[in-house]
């Protein structure tokens, strides 16, 4: 005669499968690079296309920075615009400028994917075999999605904000070149008010966008404190 058990299901196995099901939708949804045919999502790291965009917009949030602390050294000269923050404002200007251009593409391309997994959610959850996981993953779909859809919004705000960021620190620039003395002229202190106000917006925008990726992260990533929760 076997032994009866009365064994209950270890809450270390619903912890695995609830970061499975948040990977297989998330591994997809944030996936940047190059996909061969054959990859899949139980190759790749758990959080990895998150990690990456985080760092993407990390590597924005400090491009940003520099280029309004230039701006501020710049406002703060007398009647005047020193050589020295002149050419420091001028290489950052430049900077923000040549990053902006991959980091608009490499986002792009990221919530293009985001929005083709969505709208084939349904086929994609039919190739997920394990029915809990499946099920798991229909069931924290609303916050996958709510979360995907304020990073589009905190992203169009963004770029609402970053061209006239970057058009007036490019006619700040420009200006100060042509005459360094010209920092107190009506027109250059308008440049460096509305400069100054957009590149905080857009600051803002990022930090939303890294908040947002952090509770996505936190959802396929987080640990559960096993300790008086089992027994």
């Amino acid at each position: 005669m076997k032994p009866t058990t009365n064994r209950k299901i270890p809450l270390t196995t619903t912890v695995v499968l609830s970061a499975t099901a948040l990977f297989s939708v998330v591994a997809v949804l944030m996936a940047v690079g190059c996909a061969s045919k054959s990859s899949s999502g139980s190759t790749a790291r758990p959080g990895s296309g998150i990690a990456e965009y985080r760092q993407i917009t990390s590597t924005a949030q400090k491009a940003v920075a520099a280029a309004l602390d230039a701006l501020a050294e710049v406002s703060a000269q007398s009647n005047r615009c020193s050589p020295e923050a002149l050419t420091n404002f001028s290489a950052e200007v430049t900077r923000l400028q040549v990053e902006s251009v991959q980091i608009r593409a490499r986002s792009q391309a990221i919530q293009a994917r985001g929005d083709d997994y969505f709208e084939h959610w349904h086929q994609r959850m039919a190739n997920v075999q394990d029915p809990e996981v499946r099920a798991l993953a229909e069931k924290n779909r609303p916050l996958l999605q709510q979360s995907f859809a304020e990073i589009k919004r905190l992203s169009q705000e963004g770029r609402e904000a970053f061209q006239p960021f970057l058009t007036n620190l490019r006619k700040l620039r420009n200006g100060l070149e042509n005459d360094p003395a010209s920092l107190a002229s009506d027109p250059a202190q308008d440049w460096v008010k509305t400069a100054r106000e957009n590149g905080e917006r857009v600051g803002h925008s990022l930090a939303g966008i890294q908040r947002e990726l952090d509770s996505m992260s936190s959802m396929i990533t987080r640990k559960a404190d096993l300790q008086g929760k089992e027994g």
